[in-house]
Order: structure tokens, then sequence, then C-alpha cells
């Protein structure tokens, strides 16, 4: 029985490192950027911009999506832009013969732009200076209102399952590097097999439990890298040490650390996805996870 779950387990992981080609494949060749990104060329390829300052001074002629950040855009745009949580900027050398859809964010729009596509978003009167702050206090709400609710979350899931999440932070703390492999390949596979299933109408359900059991297994994971943080500050201090008391204290460090401007919430996805990994390798071997405890020898050392 253990060596069939080797097996499925490395079936499994081959297909999610065979599936990350993908993505990899197009971080590479400048499809898919994280954080800034500068063009005085024409864009003619499409571009996913995740989390940065965007700046097409060339303008673009293929579709442009920008995910929690700022485009700024001048020259021709032939193609459609879309912005999620994000704010897109119109320069005043600007000339729009396609859509702008701005989801979340705001549409700053330079004075006698040359629009002939439509425009769907809240609009704000034009101002680098002003679109810039506007832009760093709208992502410091949101970072600060995500870090409460995920905060809340994964404290109420440690009251309600408080072994799960003490098996996890034990795994984390044993099987570090396997419970990180299993995070990557999840992190790779998990979009490649939503983003099928929500082109199709019969797959879109399957999509959103797939989707709600990852966030289950990613608050459950946080929440055990949580109490591990907790638990060594707690031993540090010399104060006594309970699961809830360890948690809370960790989570608290985690929420604190979730507000830091632009890497905060990824170090939380970091640690939310490593537990999770872990979660899967306690699901996997339950008669491992069972000998694993905080007050085991592994843990302490």
């Amino acid at each position: 029985m253990t060596r069939l779950r080797l097996w499925l387990g490395g079936c499994l992981l081959l297909l999610f490192g065979l599936s990350a080609a993908l993505p990899l494949l197009a971080v590479s060749h400048g499809f898919i950027c994280f954080g800034s990104l500068t063009s005085t060329a024409l864009r003619e390829a499409p571009l996913l911009l995740l989390g940065g300052d965007g700046q097409l001074h060339g303008g673009a002629s293929a579709p442009v999506l920008v995910v929690g950040g700022t485009l700024h855009l001048s020259g021709k745009v032939t193609d459609v832009v879309v912005g999620v949580d994000a704010d897109i900027v119109v320069g005043p050398r600007a000339v729009l013969t396609a859509d702008v859809v701005d989801l979340g964010g705001h549409i700053y729009r330079a004075p006698g732009v040359q629009v002939s596509g439509n425009i769907v978003g809240v609009t704000s009167p034009w101002s680098q200076h002003a679109s810039r702050q506007a832009g760093l206090l709208h992502d410091a709400q949101l970072a600060a209102l995500a870090s409460l609710s995920v905060f809340v979350l994964a404290l109420l899931l440690s009251a309600a399952f408080p072994w799960r999440v003490l098996v996890v932070a034990a795994t984390v703390r044993r099987y570090s590097w396997q419970s990180l492999i299993v995070a990557v390949a999840g992190m790779a596979g998990l979009p490649l097999l939503c983003l099928p299933l929500l082109l199709s109408l019969i797959g879109l359900p399957l999509a959103l439990l797939l989707a709600l059991a990852a966030m289950g297994l990613w608050l459950t994971g946080l929440a055990g890298a949580g109490l591990l943080i907790g638990h060594r500050l707690l031993a540090a201090c010399g104060t006594a040490d309970s699961l809830l008391r360890s948690t809370f204290l960790g989570l608290l460090v985690l929420s604190l650390v979730g507000l830091i401007p632009g890497y905060g919430l990824l170090l939380l996805i970091g640690l939310g996805s490593l537990g999770a990994g872990a979660t899967v390798l306690s699901l996997i071997d339950r008669s491992r996870a069972v000998r694993l405890s905080l007050t085991s020898h592994s843990w302490q050392r």
C-alpha cells in the first residue's frame, strides 16, 4: 500500500512538474511579468502584469491584463486592456481604438485623449501624482483587509480543527523540503487544472470546488505555519505554551507581515502554500502524521 501511494505521488509530482513548463515558458518569453515593466516600443505580444508598475510608452497591439498594479498607457493601443484591482493611467499621448476595462481600480484619463473604444470602470481626473498616491492608498487598504480576513478565518479554523493544524505544523517542521516540493507542484498545476474547466459551463462547478478546496488547504497550512511561529516565539520568551495561544500569536505576526507593501501578501501566500503541501503530505501518509506532535523530539530539535 505504501509503495502504491509513493508511485501515485511520484506520478502526480511528475505531471504537475511537466505542467509547470507552460507558465515558466510564458515568463521566459515575457508574456507574464512580475513587478515593474517599462517598454518604449510597440508591445506586439500579449502581456500579463502581476502586481507592478507598467509603462507602455509605445502603445500595444495585443491584449494586456494587469492584476494588482498600475499601468501607464501612451501611444496607440489597438487591443483590449483589462485591469483587475489595478489602476490604469491613460496619458495625453495615448490613442485608444479598443476597449479599456477596469475592475476594482480606477481609470485616470488625460484630457483630449482620442478614444474610439469603450471605457468601463471608475474614471477619475487624470494626474500622475494623484493616481500614484491613490493607487498606493488603495493597495494599502486592500492589504489590511486581506490580512484581517485571513487572520480571522485561520484562527477560526484552528479552533475548529486543532489536531489537524497541529499535525500540519509538525509536518512542516519535520518534512520541510517534501512540503515545499508538493506546494510548488500544486501551485503550478492547480491553475492549469482550473482554467480549462472555467471555459465550459459543465466544468465551472468543479473548478469552483477545486478552488474552495485549495483555499481550505491554504488556510490550514497558514494556521499550521502560524502555530509553528507562535510556538517558537513563546519558547524564546519562556512563556507558557498552548495551541490556541501559539496559533493566535503566530497568525498575528503573519497578519502584520501581510501589511508590508509589495512583499507581505506574497510571503503569506508562500507560507500558506508550504503549509498546504504539508497538509497534503499528512493526508497521504496518516500513520506518519499521527506520530508527529508538538512534544515529539523531532519538533523540539
